[in-house]
C-alpha cells in the first residue's frame, strides 16, 4: 500500500466515516481533504509505516534512479552509490534490474541508479570507455555491471550478472559501517 492510500484511509478513520468515495454521512469528498490536511501528520508517526529507517539517508526513497549525462555525476558525488550498467535487450540485464529494485527497497542508506545504455550511448561511450580508459580503470564491456561508488570514488566494478544473495553481502562488504 502506498503511503497516499494510507493516509487517505487514516484520515477516513479519524473522521469516523466508512470509505472515501462519494459523500458518506452528508460529509462531501472536499470536507475530508480539507480535515485530512488539519491532521497535519508527520510521515513517522505514522504507526506501521516504513518511512524512518536507522541509519537512513533522508534523500534515499528505496527506489532506483535513471541516470544520464544531466545527473550521473551529482548522484555519485556524495554517499555511497551503485550503479547498474544496463541494457534493455540483454537477458541478464532483464533478471538484474528486479534485483537492484529489491536490494534498494531494502538499503535505504544506499542511493541506487540506474544508466541505460541504449538510451546513453554516447554519455555510455564516454563515462564508461572513454574516461575509464584514461583513468586506468577497467572498462565497462559486460552489462549488466555493477559499480560501486564512496563518495565519487568507484569502489568496485562487478561485471556480469549477480544473484540477490552475492549483490547483498558486497554491499555489506564495501559499505559496512566502520
Amino acid at each position: 500500500m502506498n503511503s497516499r492510500a494510507y493516509l487517505s484511509g487514516l484520515a477516513a478513520l479519524t473522521l469516523g466515516v466508512v470509505g472515501c468515495a462519494g459523500s458518506q454521512e452528508g460529509l462531501p469528498d472536499r470536507v475530508l481533504q480539507e480535515d485530512f490536511r488539519e491532521l497535519r501528520l508527520e510521515p513517522d508517526s505514522l504507526g506501521g509505516l516504513p518511512i524512518s529507517v536507522e541509519g537512513a539517508d533522508p534523500r534515499y526513497t528505496g527506489e532506483v534512479v535513471g541516470l544520464n549525462q544531466d545527473n550521473f555525476y551529482e548522484f555519485v558525488e556524495k554517499g555511497n552509490k551503485v550503479v547498474l550498467a544496463y541494457a534493455g535487450w540483454d537477458r541478464n540485464s532483464q533478471k538484474m534490474y528486479p534485483i537492484l529494485e529489491k536490494v534498494a527497497s531494502e538499503n535505504l542508506s544506499v542511493g541506487f541508479g540506474l544508466v541505460d545504455k541504449e538510451s546513453n550511448e554516447n554519455f555510455w561511450r564516454q563515462e564508461f570507455v572513454k574516461n575509464r580508459a584514461k583513468e586506468g580503470k577497467r572498462i565497462v564491456v559486460f552489462v549488466p555491471s555493477l559499480i560501486f561508488y564512496r563518495d565519487g570514488k568507484e569502489v568496485k566494478l562487478l561485471p556480469g550478472y549477480i544473484d540477490y544473495s552475492k549483490f547483498n553481502s558486497e554491499l555489506r562488504e564495501h559499505y559496512r559501517k566502520k
